[in-house]
């Protein structure tokens, strides 16, 4: 119903969950209504109070009845303070998801998750700043934090719709777009070392089993780019970045329906090796892009910079290719700011003895489907690693068994932060081993460390999981 005023009256509202059920009936008898007769009749609450802030309509209580719990429990957490709702195509009221969410002016950021849903911790000195919202191909949204405090946040970004000529398409010669892609990276990408705080979180879901998750923060040392250098093999990867395990928790449920024991290679590499530029895959190594077609097709935005989209597959007979997918490069820096891509199909068998580190030998595994988002995110003229998210998808199946069961297993990490300065490798006894089975790792867990933390908001399906965790503890 609330959807439908928000439609109808074109705009967006802004409430406490706690002050609107969202999953509670509502009806409304035919008439005319303004807005706030509308929302009294439908909350069934004429107490409640409407404030414009631009296009959105801010829903609480009076001040003396509104419930001051949260922002108590906030001041207790060393002046911290959490900011939470949601993001949706304001057209198609779809979730959108990996929207970058990040305070301006500072290198503080989160993205959306696969429901839309976005969590960011935040210190008491940041109540008067402002969040920005930016994602591919959308206007981007400002709004000051003081109008979202004590709020979950229903908010909308605009579509930026691109008309160009068909000409301009046929025009842009994508093998220069990759070559100035390729000259640039040693100006658009990371020149000295820094420090980033990454929350990682790791999962697998079993049809009709278990569900295991397991979230991670990692201070991170990151080294700078080396473009001098001349790799001789392919797929080397030999990395000078290092990690030191700051906390994590591990998650079980369903463990009564379990059959399989499956573990896929450490996340904590895979999140070094998806930095495509710093650690290029072959579509971006121009000793083997004839391994591929490159298409120009189309252009969006993003910040208002524009951007090429390209597209790439393998060539025919190019059997060493293993990828597909879209680049999105800037138009004027030929910065990569975003790449999608996935193991084609007839690979998927090879890949499978790459990624699959442990599994039951009473089980066939077969690989159905690996996808890869990648984001790099500007601050202070330099691109860093953002975000990045691997998903895979497998069929397994008992011997001796005709019933196949789906796997999804998935890992996910945001840079929440960055610091510059007295930035210096970590000792060894510091480091953490990128390539063990991360979610086999043993690690104290600490519920106030989770209270004020910067996180990817858990999806809808895990919350409860979580919830019996804290509750445990």
């Amino acid at each position: 119903m609330l959807r439908y005023l928000s439609e109808r009256y074109d705009c967006m509202f802004i409430y406490d969950s706690r002050t609107i059920e969202n999953n509670s009936q509502a009806e409304i008898k035919q008439g005319s209504y303004s807005l706030q007769e509308a929302i009294h009749q439908v909350t069934g609450n004429k107490q409640l109070i409407l404030d414009a802030v631009g296009r959105y309509v801010s829903i609480r209580l009076p001040a003396k009845e509104r419930t001051v719990a949260i922002e108590e429990k906030q001041e207790s957490r060393d002046s911290c303070f959490q900011i939470k709702g949601h993001l949706r195509d304001k057209e198609t009221n779809e979730a959108i998801a990996y929207c970058s969410v990040s305070v301006e002016n500072s290198s503080i950021n989160t993205v959306t998750n696969h429901e839309g849903d976005f969590t960011i911790s935040l210190h008491d000195s940041l109540r008067h700043s402002t969040i920005h919202f930016s994602h591919i191909g959308y206007l981007s949204l400002n709004i000051t934090i003081a109008d979202l405090l004590g709020q979950y946040a229903i908010l909308a970004l605009e579509p930026k719709i691109v008309v160009l000529p068909e000409v301009y398409i046929q025009a842009v010669n994508t093998k220069n777009i990759l070559q100035k892609y390729f000259i640039n990276r040693s100006e658009n990408y990371l020149k000295k070392s820094i420090y980033m705080n990454v929350f990682y979180r790791e999962g697998i879901e079993q049809e009709k089993g278990s569900t295991e998750l397991t979230e991670a923060v990692f201070k991170v040392y990151k080294s700078p780019c080396d473009f001098t250098a001349d790799n001789s093999s392919r797929f080397d990867f030999i990395t000078t970045d290092m990690v030191k395990l700051e906390k994590m928790r591990s998650m079980v449920s369903g463990t009564e329906h379990k059959f399989l024991d499956f573990k896929i290679k450490s996340g904590v590499q895979t999140f070094f090796q998806l930095d495509v530029v710093k650690y290029a895959p072959d579509f971006l190594d121009p000793r083997y892009y004839d391994n591929y077609y490159y298409t120009h097709t189309g252009t969006s935005f993003v910040d208002e910079q524009r951007l090429y989209v390209i597209s790439f597959q393998p060539k025919p007979g190019a059997r060493e290719a293993l990828y597909k997918g879209h680049l999105y490069i800037d138009a004027e820096s030929y910065a990569l700011v975003m790449v999608r891509f996935e193991v084609v199909p007839k690979q998927l068998k090879e890949v499978t003895k790459i990624l699959v580190q442990k599994n039951s030998k009473s089980v066939n595994l077969s690989l159905k489907g690996v996808v890869y988002t990648v984001l790099f995110k500007e601050f202070g003229g330099i691109y860093y690693l953002n975000y990045a998210r691997a998903d895979l998808n497998f069929s397994s199946r008992k011997k001796m068994s005709f019933s196949n069961r789906n796997i999804h297993s998935w890992i996910e990490m945001v840079c929440t932060d960055i610091a510059t300065t007295d930035v210096k490798p970590f000792e060894r006894r510091e480091r953490h081993p990128v390539r063990s089975i991360f979610s086999e790792t043993r690690h104290s867990y600490d519920i106030s460390f989770w209270d004020k933390y910067t996180i990817i908001a858990p999806e809808e399906r895990f919350l409860r999981l979580i919830h019996s965790l804290e509750v445990e503890e």
